[in-house]
């Protein structure tokens, strides 16, 4: 019975989180495209005057392309499930605001002038690791994105085809 009514309510509110997750889908091919196109102009700009900024840059660049071809590919296994209806093409980002991955982007050493020093600066191991985490915290949650809408269209699909066509065991 309860499994039953679960299974009911799921389905009823698939077709809106396929839709939103479709969404979901395309921002972040935008993203993934944009953030790459953005840190290889910036370490192009950086390179001639600021070499070593440029290597950072294009060390960052390394660890985000580790993940990208990963979800590129579990994102292209989602188009063959029954009920896929997203697409896989790159969007246009309405977040253009200077440092936003689909801005251009003007990349430039601050002056000693345009920095403020802190007053205490943290040699504690841990501080280095925040930015990695929440990193990987954001592709945990694109992974849990993926695999609930891999669910959502195992159900929909599930309930529009079932397994079960024996009529005797509905009830009336």
């Amino acid at each position: 019975g309860r499994l039953a009514m679960d299974t009911y309510f799921k389905t009823c509110r698939a077709k809106e989180e396929i839709e939103r997750l479709n969404i979901e889908i395309r921002q972040v091919l935008t993203y993934l495209h944009n953030e790459e196109r953005y840190l290889c102009a910036c370490a192009a700009q950086l390179q001639p005057d600021h070499p070593s900024l440029c290597h950072q840059i294009l060390q960052r660049l390394k660890v985000r392309a580790r993940f990208t071809p990963e979800h590129l590919f579990t994102l292209q296994k989602l188009t063959s499930l029954k009920g896929f209806s997203g697409s896989l093409t790159i969007g246009q980002s309405a977040r253009c605001e200077l440092g936003d991955s689909a801005s251009t982007p003007k990349a430039r050493v601050p002056t000693q002038h345009d920095v403020s020093i802190p007053q205490a600066v943290s040699d504690e191991p841990g501080d280095f690791d925040e930015g990695w985490e929440e990193e990987e915290e954001e592709e945990e949650e694109l992974a849990e994105h993926v695999e609930t809408l891999h669910n959502i269209l195992q159900i929909s699909d599930d309930h529009h085809h079932p397994h079960n066509t024996d009529d005797s065991s509905d009830i009336m």
